[in-house]
C-alpha cells in the first residue's frame, strides 16, 4: 500500500516561487524580491521561505548569496525544454495524479473487459496502433493526445458515465504531466508494451489480467517518474 502524500508548507511555497519565476519574465541572474516581500506574498514564516529557497537552490534552480539574496539560475525557457526540471518541480503534483489513477484506471479497466464490444476493440486497438506510430516518429506531442484517447476509450468501453466522465477530468489535469513524461525516449517506449497487455486482456475479457495489467502501467509509471 502505497502512503498517502499531503503537500507541506514548504511545499506550496516552492511551487509558487516557480510559478512566480515563470511568470514574471525573469533572465537568469535577475534578483528575487527581499525575504520580508516574499514572506508577506506568500503568507509563510521566514524558517519555510529559507527551506523552500534551499531546496530551489539544491535543484539548481536559484542561487543565493550571502548578504544579496536569491538570484534567478532556470527560466522560463528551461522549464519548458527540460523535462527533468519540470519533474524536480511538480514531484508532488505528480505522486497526487498518479495515485488516484492507481486507484481508478484498473477498477476501469476491470468493467472494460467485462463490458466492452466488439467494435470498441476495434476502436482501441486503432489507438494503439496511432500510438505506436507516434512514438516510430518520436511525435511526444501526438503521443500525449492519443495516449489521453487510450485511456478515455477504455472507459468508454466500461460503459459507466461516471467513470468515463471522471477519466476525461483526470486526462485534463495530466495534461502538463504526459506532455513532460513523454518527451523521454525511455518513457514513451515503457508506455507501448503496458498498453498492449491491457489492451489484449480487454479484448479476451480477462477481468483480472486487465485490472492487472492496468495497475502494473500506473505503478511503473511511479517508479519512472517519481522513484516510488
Amino acid at each position: 500500500m502505497i502512503p498517502i502524500q499531503k503537500k507541506s508548507v514548504v511545499d506550496l511555497a516552492t511551487e509558487s516561487i516557480t510559478q512566480f519565476i515563470l511568470e514574471g519574465g525573469f533572465s537568469e541572474g535577475d534578483k528575487l524580491p527581499t525575504e520580508m516581500e516574499m514572506t508577506k506574498h506568500l503568507n509563510i514564516s521566514r524558517s519555510a521561505l529559507r527551506e523552500s529557497y534551499s531546496r530551489l537552490q539544491s535543484l539548481g534552480f536559484i542561487t543565493i548569496e550571502n548578504g544579496r539574496g536569491a538570484f534567478v539560475k532556470k527560466t522560463k525557457q528551461d522549464f519548458e525544454t527540460d523535462p527533468l526540471i519540470w519533474f524536480k518541480v511538480h514531484n508532488t503534483q505528480m505522486i497526487d495524479y498518479l495515485e488516484v489513477r492507481l486507484s481508478i484506471d484498473p477498477f476501469t479497466a476491470r468493467l472494460a473487459a467485462l463490458n466492452r464490444t466488439n467494435d470498441d476493440i476495434i476502436e482501441l486497438s486503432k489507438i494503439q496502433q496511432k500510438f505506436e506510430y507516434a512514438y516510430s516518429q518520436k511525435d511526444n506531442v501526438l503521443m500525449a493526445t492519443v495516449d489521453s484517447q487510450f485511456h478515455e476509450k477504455i472507459a468508454e468501453c466500461s460503459k459507466n458515465e461516471l467513470l468515463k466522465t471522471l477519466i476525461k477530468i483526470i486526462n485534463h489535469y495530466c495534461a502538463e504531466l504526459r506532455k513532460h513524461s513523454l518527451k523521454l525516449d525511455k518513457n514513451a517506449a515503457r508506455a507501448i508494451e503496458p498498453h498492449r497487455n491491457i489492451l489484449y486482456a480487454i479484448k479476451i475479457q480477462n477481468v483480472k489480467a486487465a485490472e492487472r495489467a492496468s495497475r502494473e502501467h500506473i505503478r511503473r509509471a511511479m517508479k519512472d517518474l517519481c522513484g516510488k
